[in-house]
């Protein structure tokens, strides 16, 4: 048999030099916890393999687990990352095209709207918004109210 009796005896002596060596690559420690999890993972799938490493090698390797643990770790993290930033735009490109869609339906029915008022009532909708006056202005133009104005808008 190799150096290790037990797999926990493994653990145990190299969890420090695993967490040591993530640590080269991140100091998050969520993602730290997660990659060490991979790897010991994989030492747990084939138990045999590594308790009957050479302790040195195991060390060696071990630290290469780590580097290729860390690479795949983060390559998936970019390609989510990367995935939730396209779904991200794409549902504001989907608000903006919605947005513009309920401006143009408005306009549509603002123009029909105004197609069965008086010349008097679009004079007045033409100063109230689209000169910007006030509704005192207005009223004085045409020789109303200020409440009437706003009645009439």
């Amino acid at each position: 048999m190799g150096y290790y009796n037990s797999i926990e005896d493994l653990y145990i002596e190299n969890y420090k030099l695993v967490y040591t060596c993530i640590s080269d690559y991140t100091t998050d420690h969520q993602n730290a916890q997660d990659v060490a999890a991979i790897v010991w993972s994989k030492v747990a799938e084939n138990p045999k393999r590594y308790l009957n490493m050479e302790r040195d090698h195991l060390i060696n390797y071990l630290r290469r687990m780590v580097k290729t643990a860390v690479s795949d770790f983060f390559t998936v993290e970019k390609r989510q990352f990367d995935k939730a930033e396209q779904a991200r735009e794409a549902l504001e490109s989907a608000i903006i095209l919605d947005e513009e869609s309920f401006r143009k339906e408005q306009l549509f029915y603002l123009e029909q709207a105004r197609g069965v008022l008086s010349e008097e009532e679009l004079q007045l909708i033409y100063l109230r918004f689209d000169a910007g006056l006030s509704a005192r202005a207005v009223g004085d133009a045409f020789g109303i109210s200020e409440g009437a104005v706003r009645a009439r808008q």
